[in-house]
């Protein structure tokens, strides 16, 4: 970040059209759906059955019904146990498949519907069918589209295609799922923490700011691994800059203590409801996650790069607008702090392979595409009347690898669907 205010306008600004519903609307509020469940269900049923094995959705389950029984959880986050034993006793035909189902989807439905959101506060209603087809699919587009991994059969390992890359369009952990509408509804509310770009806060934000991140921390913690070292690092920014009426302090100091105070009390609660025997020590070793998935090897950091090509490719090619674009800077710092943990933590012993530390690089991963995405369709999209492109050399290049990362995701539930078929049919 190198300006005191970001005069650019329409990413995730404050000042939007207002949503109403008509019928242009209410296409794509129901195409969101179809296409989401098209998605969705064919990862689901394939995690279910053909890769139990390699999914976290049985295990939970799991989870939740010891919970019942012992009167105490399994883990110190806890709220997708609680959630599914909710759903339990609301639904009580529901047997565990269509629970998990049902609750996944309507998780994947939810972040859809938020990109949404800010997709129609950003460029306004749909005035057309085709606005709305655009818009749909832009949203549905954003939680289908993942690494780009076309070229498989070069960059990944026999049999570890699903811990290549920073596939922050996972479908397997239920909790990672749970945690991605939560994490981005909080990540909006933090970039207020930017004073010069979003004004004063009111004690209502900050209170409710401060309710996303328990949510967010006995969901899944990995996104407050994130944020508070994040918000540290923006304070000592705007501190060395000597501009400390760059931020928002009561915000930022209240939702790092909150977080804090709640990756303090999972770690105290860890203590409790952990074996003595079981306790996680984590270590320093440099790469020590993807040696544990037998992943590291020449083409190692090709995967890292392909995870990230659409974010990369929008700040390359937007350089001189992205540098000073607070989301964009927020989204890559987060990201970036989030990774290193993923890189140089590890956690030692019989978890060594869990892979815990390399959630949060996912979920910030995520919110960067997203955040990239829109700072990108704002300087080269109108959906007023219809769709209309303002196309250079750049935008079609960023078009093609957008494309690219959407088609990966694509193929992603093919092969779902492919192996799910011939393991039925066995």
């Amino acid at each position: 970040m190198t300006a005191y205010a970001d005069t650019t306008q329409g990413d995730l600004a404050t000042s939007k059209p207002r949503i109403s519903i008509d019928k242009y609307t209410l296409v794509a509020v129901t195409l969101i759906a179809v296409l989401t469940l098209v998605y969705v269900i064919p990862a689901l049923l394939y995690y279910l059955t053909f890769s139990v094995a390699t999914a976290d959705h049985w295990a939970h389950v799991k989870f939740a019904y010891e919970f019942l029984e012992a009167g105490r959880p399994r883990s110190a986050h806890f709220l997708y146990q609680l959630t599914y034993l909710g759903a339990a006793n609301v639904l009580p035909w529901a047997n565990p498949p269509t629970l998990i189902l049902i609750l996944n989807t309507l998780f994947n439905l939810g972040m859809a519907y938020l990109v949404y959101g800010l997709l129609a506060r950003t460029f306004g209603n749909p005035r057309s069918f085709i606005a709305s087809v655009g818009l749909a699919g832009l949203a549905v587009s954003a939680i289908i589209a993942g690494p780009i991994n076309i070229a498989s059969q070069i960059f990944e390992p026999s049999g570890l295609w699903e811990h290549s890359y920073l596939r922050y369009n996972n479908m397997h952990s239920p909790t990672y799922l749970m945690l991605k509408p939560a994490a981005f509804a909080l990540w909006l509310m933090i970039l207020r923490v930017w004073r010069p770009r979003y004004g004063v806060v009111s004690n209502i934000w900050i209170i409710a700011t401060a309710a996303l991140v328990v949510l967010c921390g006995f969901v899944k913690p990995n996104y407050l691994f994130a944020l508070v070292p994040g918000l540290g690092l923006i304070a000592a920014y705007a501190l060395l800059r000597r501009r400390p009426d760059w931020i928002n302090w009561r915000l930022l100091i209240g939702v790092g203590l909150v977080g804090s105070l709640t990756l303090a009390a999972q770690y105290a609660m860890g203590s409790l409801l952990y074996d003595p025997a079981d306790a996680v020590q984590i270590v320093f070793e440099p790469l020590g996650l993807f040696t544990a998935w037998g992943v590291v090897d020449d083409w190692f950091w090709a995967r890292i790069f392909l995870s990230v090509a659409f974010p990369v490719a929008v700040y390359v090619v937007y350089f001189r607008e992205a540098r000073s674009n607070v989301p964009l800077n927020f989204a890559w710092l987060f990201f970036l702090v989030a990774f290193a943990q993923g890189v140089f933590l590890l956690e030692a012993g019989d978890r060594s392979g869990h892979g815990n530390f390399i959630w949060g690089s996912m979920i910030c991963l995520f919110i960067l595409f997203v955040t990239s995405l829109l700072f990108f369709l704002k300087r080269s999209v109108s959906f007023t009347n219809g769709i209309r492109f303002r196309l250079g050399v750049g935008s079609v290049f960023l078009l093609i690898v957008l494309a690219l990362q959407v088609a990966s995701g694509i193929d992603r539930v093919v092969r779902f669907m492919s192996e799910f078929t011939a393991w039925a049919n066995l």
